[in-house]
């Protein structure tokens, strides 16, 4: 099987900031720019789910500050209500990380 001569060129403009990350980047997977790129580009298909990963990331940072905002201002017995419930939950969707009764601190310092 003969190899493909690489004869065309791709030019694009990049930052600074932008480009040391490219080069660092390639360099932590031990490629050249031009492997790395193409790699990631042409053989990357994790990218079509960046979007779908970044809105629910940004769902759940927004959920983690509405509960840290609203834990703060929970009496003892609010709390204790809002753990109940939490654990009802868990046990509903079978996840093993709970939140512990001593999370209210925790959750009213951040």
């Amino acid at each position: 099987m003969t190899k493909e001569p690489r004869s065309e060129k791709i030019q694009t403009s990049c930052t600074k900031s932008e480009y040391s990350r490219v080069m660092q980047m390639a360099s932590d997977n031990n490629m050249s720019i031009a492997e790395f790129i193409r790699a990631r580009v042409l053989y990357d298909h994790t990218q079509k789910y960046n979007l779908f990963e970044s809105r629910a990331m940004k769902i759940l940072s927004a959920s983690a500050a509405w509960l840290e905002f609203k834990a703060a201002k929970l009496t003892d017995e609010e709390f204790e209500e809002f753990h109940s419930l939490m654990k009802k939950i868990e046990q509903k969707n079978d996840v093993s990380d709970r939140i512990d009764s001593g999370d209210k601190d925790q959750i009213k310092s951040h």
